[in-house]
């Protein structure tokens, strides 16, 4: 009895740290802070957990990466601080994987993660929605305005979204169904007021992944087809359209649709228009790593420039919001890794999202919780694909989503160790 009643305490213990943890590098958003506090979990965790073979195939990739940024340093030089900078910026998702893997194999319960993301996304939800609210009665606002006092995005809010909208997939018989409909109503109002292009294309993504639609199928061929002809129509009525960059409320999200892909991809920019240079600033930092890339010659371009390397935005005059000329990190994540270690990491970055994305192919051993969960991970693959163009992906400085990708990952494996549908997870 005492055996049992130790081990309830102890998974009891898990769980407070795991909401502490979540909640604490949501408030202190913070990279130095959210490092230092992954360190620790996984110093005091990972000693006693067992890796699975696929989550460590996984993570060896993001190390070999790492590993050959770090011997293109020494190729190049470096400054021990920036060298430092680029090791934390590179092994952090490393760490937030294997810590939310290690979190689920302590806590080993299927609702549990759903649970607290869920009513954690409800909160913040309902705290978003008061704050827009507040502005819009007190104040003249702006999509801008709005964005600022009430963030850009929310990952916690992302998620308790698409769970909720396939709790028949996920199997989240403990929510009611007066539950769902508050719940989606009010995380689609909090969604919409973040006038977030990424959130909006990454929640049809996660949708599609966890229902099967990403697997190669006729199915799914026609689906994507429609997908493929339905973006491409609504591109050209939007660029059919004259949309003012200065305009605020829906124009100004509907301009910034209109300018997205030439954002990401169109390097040919006057520098001198500031307006043109801060539409397309991604692509403008890309072309910059690209040269300086191809300028150090074929090592450079197959093992990159180096962990501690900084890109050079060679501008001669200051741009509000950017506080220096050279910088570690930029939003394009292919690139960044291009920058860092090559065509090789770009090679090895490519491997881990397919690795993920396959995962949707694996036996799933008659459990319909197994195939979902599956999916999920699929879902993560394709979330860092397309995000990985816009905003660094795994390497997003402040992003949880390695955190809750390691958490699914240790699911996965928890469900295949019991093999059975009915498995009782512990309460």
């Amino acid at each position: 009895m005492q055996q049992s009643i130790f081990n309830v305490s102890k998974d009891k213990t898990y769980k407070i740290v795991f909401i502490l943890y979540i909640i604490l590098i949501y408030y202190i958003n913070l990279f130095e802070f959210t490092y230092i506090l992954t360190l620790l979990c996984a110093m005091f965790i990972l000693p006693t957990v067992k890796v699975s073979k696929f989550t460590f195939e996984s993570i060896v990739l993001l190390f070999l990466i790492t590993l050959t940024s770090i011997i293109s340093s020494f190729y190049y030089g470096f400054t021990a601080f920036e060298f430092l900078k680029g090791v934390l910026y590179f092994t952090k998702p490393i760490l937030m994987i294997l810590v939310g893997y290690a979190f689920c194999m302590k806590i080993n319960n299927y609702n549990f993660i759903f649970k607290f993301i869920i009513y954690f996304s409800l909160l913040l939800a309902l705290i978003h929605i008061f704050i827009v609210v507040k502005w819009f009665y007190f104040k003249d606002v702006s999509v801008s305005t709005l964005r600022y006092v009430g963030g850009k995005s929310n990952l916690i809010e992302f998620f308790g979204l698409v769970f909720l909208l396939s709790r028949e997939k996920l199997k989240l018989y403990f929510l009611s169904n007066n539950l769902v409909r508050f719940g989606v109503l009010m995380l689609t109002i909090s969604f919409v007021f973040y006038f977030s292009r990424t959130q909006l294309v990454a929640v049809i993504i996660f949708i599609f992944c966890i229902y099967g639609y990403t697997k190669l199928s006729s199915k799914s061929i026609i689906i994507g087809f429609w997908i493929i002809v339905s973006i491409i129509t609504f591109f050209i009525i939007l660029n059919s359209i004259s949309l003012n960059r200065n305009s605020e409320g829906v124009e100004k999200f509907f301009y910034k649709l209109k300018v997205a892909p030439t954002e990401i991809f169109k390097s040919d920019i006057n520098i001198k228009n500031h307006a043109e240079l801060w539409d397309r600033w991604r692509g403008y930092e890309a072309k910059k790593a690209i040269e300086q890339v191809n300028e150090k010659g074929a090592f450079a371009i197959f093992f990159g420039s180096g962990i501690g390397s900084l890109v050079d935005l060679e501008i001669d005059y200051s741009i509000p919001g950017i506080d220096k000329k050279q910088i570690p990190i930029i939003h394009n994540g292919y690139i960044f890794v291009y920058f860092k270690a090559g065509l090789l990491g770009v090679f090895l970055y490519l491997l881990f999202i397919t690795k993920l994305y396959m995962k949707t192919y694996s036996k799933s051993l008659n459990n319909k919780r197994l195939e979902v969960i599956n999916n999920l991970i699929c879902g993560f693959a394709f979330y860092l694909f397309f995000t990985t163009l816009i905003i660094t992906g795994i390497y997003n400085v402040n992003s949880i989503i390695p955190f809750i990708l390691g958490f699914f990952l240790g699911l996965n494996h928890l469900i295949k160790l019991n093999k059975h549908e009915d498995w009782n997870f512990r309460n």
